[in-house]
């Protein structure tokens, strides 16, 4: 079996979407696959015991043991700064930095603790030039002024070379706009902990900078703030897109018998992605012959919906299979995913007794009735509820509530006899609404017409517990 593959498809619906990566560009595509295999190589110890090790960044080497290796004249009294993060409370003529960015985060961090706002009046490539924001002020001048430069003699690295005066214009006040409190500042100081806490909300930045500053930022510079970290940590959506075949195929060496699909439109964009990881297909097999189908919308910055087939092990614990992320939750896509698990996983088409719980999604009927003629489909009852009290409303019937829960009862119960005597109570309130759920062919729906294929999985939780964890 192919661990992957790429196809093309007429229709154009991925458009709005970034263009799949160019084998043209084979210099660039290299580079990329070398800095690809070297963080799996230090994410995996092997691929015989596929034991995940967070560990990597232990060997990265910090600003400390980077000026240890360099050997620094003794002429240059550096003062070192041990953590990139650090917020100082004082700026010392003759400090280095390994890089501009450093150093421009430092002196930001040091303005914010100390209440203290600059301008920048040079910045290029050699020089680096700041004074006080008020300089220039007719009332009350601060003649303060820092300038730093790139060292001549140790390359990319910058020092202080020069503080004038000192500050006159501390104030008391906290300016919540301080200006160099920018959303390009707060997300330097969350790096460490957006590596960390990949979850971390807005809300949370503004507590933590407010506690560390005593400057209440907005929501939406937290929110930005967090954006520009996150793009730090995992690169950007658009390089994203353009390293995806390159990703997968790393993935599926990490992960022997993963398999994948990537579809793209004549334009070479990205339309649709299907996977499945090897240690979940070689596992299903001894999992119940039951998957949940369902579908959740992505709130990334380019949208689409994630397609998610999840079993039940003997536990009743949830057991992903496979995955699909495609432009939206429509017939078209419903269809094309059913497809690639029929093609891509002969351990669920050659599993006997398969059933498949959905949502009754056109695309899922349609789907199964085509593709898995000879799959069971059973519905969600909760799905089934929720119709069902549209239909009671409709019909104008009051004890909603009431016939629900008979609908529910009726549905979840292995006793014959509760059985009918719940679909009689629904009958006796009315017949069109009990004609209304007959039609929807009992087999379907209730356990005990269900003739034991679906284990007792009445609906289609599993698939969307799983979808709320992952979003």
């Amino acid at each position: 079996m192919s661990s992957g593959s790429s196809e093309q498809c007429s229709d154009d619906d991925g458009a709005d979407l970034l263009p799949v990566g160019n084998d043209g560009d084979a210099g660039h595509n290299e580079e990329i696959r070398n800095i690809i295999q070297d963080y799996c190589s230090r994410s995996v110890g092997s691929t015989d015991t596929m034991v995940a090790n967070n560990d990597y960044a232990k060997t990265c080497r910090t600003t400390q043991q980077w000026y240890q290796e360099v050997d620094i004249d003794d002429d240059y009294d550096a003062v070192i700064i041990e953590d990139e993060f650090s917020i100082l409370n004082d700026l010392i003529e003759g400090m280095y930095f390994s890089r501009k960015t450093d150093m421009q985060f430092t002196l930001q961090g040091w303005a914010n603790k100390n209440n203290v706002q600059y301008i920048v009046i040079a910045s290029n490539t050699k020089k680096f030039t700041i004074v006080c924001a008020k300089h220039d002020c007719p009332v009350y001048s601060c003649l303060w002024r820092l300038q730093a430069a790139q060292s001549k003699r140790l390359g990319d690295i910058w020092k202080i070379s020069s503080i004038k005066n000192q500050h006159r214009c501390v104030s008391p006040i906290v300016d919540s706009g301080h200006r160099q409190c920018n959303s390009q500042f707060i997300s330097f100081y969350i790096l460490p902990i957006i590596r960390k806490q990949k979850d971390l909300k807005p809300r949370e930045i503004i507590g933590r900078i407010e506690s560390k500053f005593n400057i209440k930022v907005s929501y939406m510079k937290a929110w930005d703030a967090r954006r520009k970290a996150i793009k730090v940590v995992f690169g950007s959506w658009e390089e994203s897109y353009r390293t995806l075949n390159l990703f997968m195929d790393d993935v599926a060496s990490a992960m022997p018998g993963t398999i994948y699909r990537i579809q793209s439109t004549q334009t070479n964009r990205f339309q649709r992605l299907f996977w499945a990881f090897g240690p979940s297909i070689i596992g299903w097999i001894f999992c119940r012959p039951v998957l949940c189908l369902d579908g959740t919308f992505l709130l990334g910055k380019y949208r689409g919906t994630l397609l998610t087939a999840i079993g039940m092990d003997a536990n009743n614990g949830l057991y992903p299979l496979a995955f699909a992320i495609v432009e939206s939750e429509c017939n078209e896509s419903w269809i094309w995913f059913l497809r690639q698990v029929n093609e891509l996983l002969p351990v669920v088409t050659n599993r006997h007794n398969l059933c498949i719980i959905s949502d009754r999604h056109a695309g899922l009927v349609r789907g199964c009735r085509e593709i898995f003629p000879n799959v069971v489909h059973r519905h969600c009852l909760r799905h089934l509820r929720e119709n069902f009290k549209k239909a009671i409303r409709q019909m104008g019937l009051g004890d909603v509530e009431f016939l629900c829960h008979k609908m529910y009862a009726a549905g979840n119960t292995d006793d014959k006899e509760f059985f009918i005597r719940c679909m009689e109570d629904m009958k006796r309130i009315k017949v069109d609404i009990h004609q209304w759920i007959v039609d929807r062919d009992v087999s379907r729906w209730s356990l005990t017409n269900d003739g034991g294929f679906r284990y007792e999985v009445m609906t289609t939780n599993a698939a969307e517990s799983f979808n709320g964890v992952l979003k």
